[in-house]
């Protein structure tokens, strides 16, 4: 009941002259009309408009019946409840011998203690299915869920199944032939060559995406290889080295002192980002399988019989640009 009107929808107005409410003093209260409203997310249906009461009253037995919900009283507390789900849906203090409805705080639902969802019961239960899953599953097992569980978050499974966001591709590259120049060092292969190599480092060119491949016997052979490479292309292109990138791994510290020295922009990727780094990454992982796949069309072992391990097979080819 209400002595409100403006709140009611689908209002009904009473025409019948005998239709009242008999009040605790005997007087007899009329009843103009009847409608519909919401309380919260709760339904409420034959709601009755009395202009002559104070207060708005609500029927236990009526909301139980109407929304599917239980009802839980103490000294100093109710709760109204989603049946199925367990859900508080409404919370009520006691003030002056009657209990006062008003919303529940969205933090009181979101404690598990408290409070757990049958979508999130199960979604635990079932070690975490994603909701498309869960959703068939329940439906197959012909498990009934409210309308109002609306379970889409765990915090669990945010930190078990966290992936990193792809990274951008880069918008700029060079635009001419040694302006940046991208290496990075593969291995150690599990197999040693004759000469004893188990290392390439390779350095690819950003403008023609030539690739240039050295063998190496330990990683510290890196800086002989980069003085090498660097001798070759700034005579072949008469041009010198702009910019060098690479991962920052310590086989090219002495790469940057002579980097620094010839005043190359040298450029490392940030710690535990290789994607950063992504072009020379890429690239050898190309020329790995390359390598294994030019191994297998010659009918060679991928252990290569002891005689031809990978770095120095690879180096070996004249194919890669």
């Amino acid at each position: 009941m209400t002595h409100q009107n403006e709140k009611l929808q689908d209002l009904n107005e009473n025409n019948s002259m005998t239709s009242s409410l008999l009040a605790r003093n005997g007087e007899r209260l009329k009843i103009l009309a009847s409608g519909t409203t919401k309380l919260n997310n709760i339904d409420l249906h034959n709601v009755l408009y009395v202009p002559e009461i104070t207060k708005k009253v609500l029927s236990v037995s009526k909301l139980t019946v109407d929304n599917n919900a239980l009802v839980e009283f103490d000294t100093n507390d109710c709760y109204v409840k989603d049946k199925l789900t367990g859900r508080i849906l409404l919370r009520g203090k006691l003030r002056d011998g009657l209990y006062q409805l008003s919303s529940v705080n969205s933090q009181v639902n979101k404690d598990p203690c408290v409070y757990m969802s049958l979508k999130e019961n199960w979604h635990r239960k079932l070690r975490h299915l994603n909701n498309k899953v869960l959703e068939k599953v329940l439906k197959n097992c012909n498990v009934k869920t409210s309308s109002r569980d609306q379970f889409s978050f765990c915090k669990a499974c945010q930190f078990g199944k966290l992936h990193l966001l792809p990274f951008k591709s880069p918008s700029s590259h060079a635009k001419e032939p040694l302006e940046l120049i991208h290496n990075d060092v593969w291995g150690p292969a599990l197999i040693l060559s004759p000469s004893n190599f188990k290392y390439y480092v390779l350095f690819i060119d950003d403008y023609i995406r030539f690739t240039w491949i050295f063998s190496l016997k330990q990683k510290s052979e890196t800086i002989h290889a980069f003085i090498q490479f660097k001798s070759l292309v700034e005579n072949q292109f008469n041009k010198k080295i702009k910019a060098l990138q690479c991962d920052g791994g310590c086989e090219f510290k002495p790469v940057q002192k002579i980097a620094i020295e010839s005043k190359i922009q040298f450029r490392m990727s940030c710690p535990y980002t290789s994607q950063q780094n992504g072009r020379a990454e890429r690239k050898y992982k190309h020329v790995t399988e390359l390598g294994l796949t030019l191994l297998a069309q010659t009918k060679m072992s991928f252990t290569t019989g002891g005689k031809l391990s990978l770095p120095e097979f690879i180096s070996s080819t004249d194919c890669l640009h």
